[in-house]
């Protein structure tokens, strides 16, 4: 067996994640430089979150159980990434996440550098850990998106497209949320409802023939997952701040985690379509 030709996206994925917790070990030695980010208030010279619940420590990760909670990504994508190479059989097929195309190590990728970009965020409440954390969530929107319109479409010219109009999705998405940082959860949502609704419809129109179970299932792992989020918010009535194992937000990152991992399988469904290129 070649190991390295056919885990190539596996390798990547260690490589991403490798990477990232390298400069992670670099900016948290620095004192994590740059501004604060708006769900972070001083009051009497005392830093608190008026966002995530979690009470605030010193050192280099001020949110731990929001913070390590991230790696539930890692785990979920590394696992996705091991069982894409252990049927990797080139691009033939017309299911791309069964004939080990880019595309189905690109998923992969993704989920491995929502745990990072998250963490950047939780560990030191910066402005720009806050938009890694943003660009996160949103890549995986995107990725839906671009996915989506890949399979529905069927010439090779759509096909590449397809990618380019995610790409744009994805800027218009960042620009709102940098004009309007305090509404970045609200943006959040919205692009997820949306891109709900989008996945079904390109479903149902272009007659993609994908489990309803999984689908089922990736939006009830999810939705718990966004309502324990909602209700962890500081001053919610989930919200315990001393707290060691029960902090919510950090079971919103497990269970998304848990998720993705639904979301996958529920790609790995479909039967029929076009060709994977």
């Amino acid at each position: 067996m070649d190991w390295g030709r056919q885990y190539w996206g596996l390798w990547v994925g260690v490589a991403i994640f490798s990477v990232t917790m390298l400069l992670f070990v670099i900016f948290a030695a620095a004192g994590w430089p740059g501004g604060a980010d708006d769900c972070l208030v001083v009051t009497g010279g005392i830093e608190r979150d008026n966002c995530y619940c979690e009470q605030l420590r010193t050192g280099w990760v001020k949110q731990p159980a929001n913070t390590w909670s991230d790696l539930a990504f890692v785990v979920v994508g590394l696992s996705l990434l091991t069982v894409v190479g252990s049927e990797n059989r080139g691009s033939s097929g017309s299911n791309p996440f069964l004939s080990g195309s880019w595309m189905a190590s690109l998923y992969g990728w993704v989920i491995i550098f929502m745990g990072p970009g998250s963490m950047y965020f939780h560990a030191s409440f910066t402005d720009w850990g806050g938009f890694l954390d943003s660009t996160s969530m949103f890549l995986l929107l995107t990725f839906v998106i671009g996915y989506d319109l890949h399979q529905a479409t069927r010439s090779a010219l759509w096909s590449w497209l397809s990618w380019l109009i995610a790409a744009g999705v994805l800027a218009l998405a960042l620009i709102l949320v940098v004009a309007i940082p305090e509404a970045a959860t609200g943006i959040f949502i919205g692009f997820a409802v949306l891109t709900g609704l989008f996945d079904l419809t390109i479903r149902l129109a272009a007659g993609l023939q994908r489990s309803w179970w999984w689908y089922g299932g990736f939006f009830g792992v999810f939705g718990l997952a966004m309502i324990i989020w909602i209700l962890s918010q500081t001053g919610g009535p989930w919200c315990v701040p001393d707290s060691v194992l029960w902090q919510g937000h950090a079971w919103w990152h497990i269970l998304s985690a848990a998720a993705m991992a639904l979301l996958f399988l529920y790609f790995r469904s479909e039967t029929g379509g076009r060709p994977a290129t």
